[in-house]
């Protein structure tokens, strides 16, 4: 029965209340399409977007559990210092200061120094540009 509805053509009725809108296969199609475009344009700048300077300062001071090529937390404090205790290169310390938009530690045992922009990827946690995502400790 679904299937020769499908054929047809016919999906619906849909009873909305006292109001039956008739649902055809051209229809559900614009519909689901028209959906997932909105979905899509809504996600995609709302987690896309690289973070400002102010951002920067409001939303990565504090402690961090990290994942990606290795996992760790990382603690990042007002006075510029970062202390990180990662699973495969151990204990660091280092400093960080924002550059433009993008935040930038140096290790201070080994003195490399890395800057990354940041993104929000949903539901509280952050993103960079070489596929770490890290969300605060609570």
């Amino acid at each position: 029965m679904l299937y020769q509805r499908l054929v047809s053509g016919q999906i619906g009725p849909v009873k909305l209340g006292s109001f039956t809108l008739k649902i055809t296969m051209p229809r559900l199609v614009w519909i689901v399409a028209i959906t997932f475009a909105m979905f899509t344009a809504a996600t995609t700048t709302a987690h896309s977007k690289t973070l400002s300077k102010k951002e920067l300062l409001a939303t990565q001071i504090g402690c961090f559990k990290y994942w990606g090529e290795t996992k760790g937390s990382d603690c990042y404090y007002r006075n510029g210092t970062v202390k990180t205790n990662d699973q495969k290169y151990g204990k660091s310390s280092g400093t960080w200061k924002i550059t433009g938009k993008k935040m930038c530690v140096t290790r201070k045992k080994t003195g490399n120094k890395r800057c990354f922009s940041v993104r929000r990827a949903g539901n509280g946690i952050f993103t960079d540009n070489d596929g770490y995502f890290w969300k605060p400790l609570k």
